[in-house]
């Protein structure tokens, strides 16, 4: 199977294609025929070397995936065969893993997804998760403030389009305001010493 893989960290010319056996599930696992490939800024801080959960090298970078289970080891149910799923590598041992034909994980790891969903909306899901998280975990005091730095990633940009955003106190980050995508913001923030008078009440992104 085709995959990319990092031998060493550095640019994007660490990147390599390789061809590498297609793997088969062991017991307790799925095999799954990749659809989508979620690309975001984990897989630059793996291609680094400077991820807080950098895994061991050589590594295959990814950390979201979509696809259609093909193969079952024993013990997993077989009504999973043929069914979409996601797979987060926030849900296994090691972070990455994702940039690849095939991939096996355990079968209590993967995301059953409807199939109306087209699979490259599915890999951003794991973002709008842990935008949806965040807004129940300020202790059940109300939002008033939102402070979101470096708001052009993808957990920044979902936090913009959620609907719950636009009913509160939007601050942002950015090192340069001509990256800026939205024109939902209360005020930008050019340094964090700001937010002290601007949050009373925060929730953190």
């Amino acid at each position: 199977m085709r995959a990319v893989q990092i031998f060493e960290t550095g640019g994007p010319e660490v990147l390599q294609q390789v061809d590498l056996p297609t793997p088969h599930a062991a017991e307790g696992e799925v095999r799954v025929k990749t659809e989508a490939i979620g690309v975001g800024r984990p897989d630059v801080l793996v291609r680094k070397g400077i991820y807080k959960w950098m895994p061991p090298l050589p590594t295959l970078p990814g950390s979201e995936l979509v696809g259609i289970v093909d193969e079952l080891g024993s013990g997993v149910p077989a009504a999973l065969k043929g069914k979409r799923v996601l797979v987060s590598a926030r849900e296994l041992a090691v972070r990455g893993g994702c940039c690849a034909e095939y991939m096996c994980v355990p079968a209590a790891a993967v995301f059953e997804l409807p199939e109306s969903i087209n699979p490259i909306d599915a890999v951003s899901l794991p973002n709008l998760q842990f935008v949806n998280a965040l807004w129940r975990s300020n202790g059940e005091r109300p939002v008033r403030s939102i402070y979101i730095p470096g708001v052009s990633g993808g957990l920044g940009q979902h936090s913009l389009s959620s609907p719950d955003t636009k009913e509160h106190r939007l601050l942002a980050q950015l090192q340069h305001l001509k990256k800026l995508l939205t024109h939902w913001l209360t005020a930008f923030i050019t340094s964090s010493k700001e937010i002290l008078n601007l949050c009373p009440n925060k929730l953190w992104m």
